[in-house]
């Protein structure tokens, strides 16, 4: 047997301690250096969540009362950290889909709120969707409109604004006032994405015409039972 041969093929078979120190160092400065940039992704990531999924609740029990689904009464409630559109009520609802709100995010302004089968909700609320990001709110008019504005970013904490100089103030044109809107078609047409809009039975009535149901402009159709629903095109 030919020891030196062995102990020669040995000594260049391993890892010395120097590399496994560098590959550990190098291992804590990529980990140091990406670690404020997954948690400000996985911090937007909540904060988008949750704001799709406040408005997506809120246009389904909207679009659900409206079409007197099951013949519920339908609305959107927090209980606890839970975000649930239901059916019935909110402490024992019929139906109820729910969303687990992270614990990085805070929803105030909205306790419980309901739509009637217009489309009008129980109550005018301005909800707003905190995160160490950014600020969202979330408005809702006594029409059923809604509307999303964002605030942020939010400031790190510990850190204080650097205030911008404030500019010398610019006189502005006087606007010209807005239109006064009293039927079906100009409100579509306000609204900027469409052309026309006229009062049908239901909105069923506005897809087989290939228009577009938009609940905020129900109160301008008085026609009765058969002519109460806006439709946009």
């Amino acid at each position: 047997m030919n020891l030196p041969g062995v102990l020669e093929h040995n000594k260049f078979s391993g890892i010395s301690l120097i590399e496994l120190l560098l590959v550990i160092a190098i291992i804590a400065l990529v980990g140091a250096a990406t670690s404020p940039f997954l948690s400000n992704f996985i911090q937007r990531n909540n904060t988008d969540v949750s704001v799709d999924n406040v408005k997506g609740y809120l246009r389904k029990a909207q679009g659900y009362a409206i079409d007197k689904k099951d013949d519920q009464v339908w609305g959107v409630c927090i209980s606890g950290t839970t975000l649930r559109l239901f059916s019935g009520s909110c402490s024992t609802p019929v139906f109820a889909e729910e969303y687990t709100i992270p614990s990085s995010i805070s929803i105030t302004g909205l306790n419980e709120i309901t739509f009637s089968d217009s489309g009008e909700p129980s109550s005018v609320l301005d909800i707003a969707i905190n995160s160490d990001i950014e600020t969202y709110t979330i408005q809702v008019n006594g029409a059923g409109g809604f509307s999303t504005t964002s605030t942020g970013p939010n400031p790190s904490p510990g850190v204080t604004p650097t205030p911008s100089p404030i500019p010398s103030p610019t006189p502005s044109p006087i606007p010209s006032p807005s239109p006064v809107i009293t039927t079906c078609s100009q409100y579509c047409t306000s609204l900027g994405t469409y052309s026309a809009g006229t009062c049908r039975q239901n909105p069923g009535k506005c897809n087989q015409s290939g228009e577009t149901n938009e609940a905020g402009g129900n109160v301008y159709c008085t026609g009765g039972a058969n002519a109460d629903t806006c439709c946009c095109l």
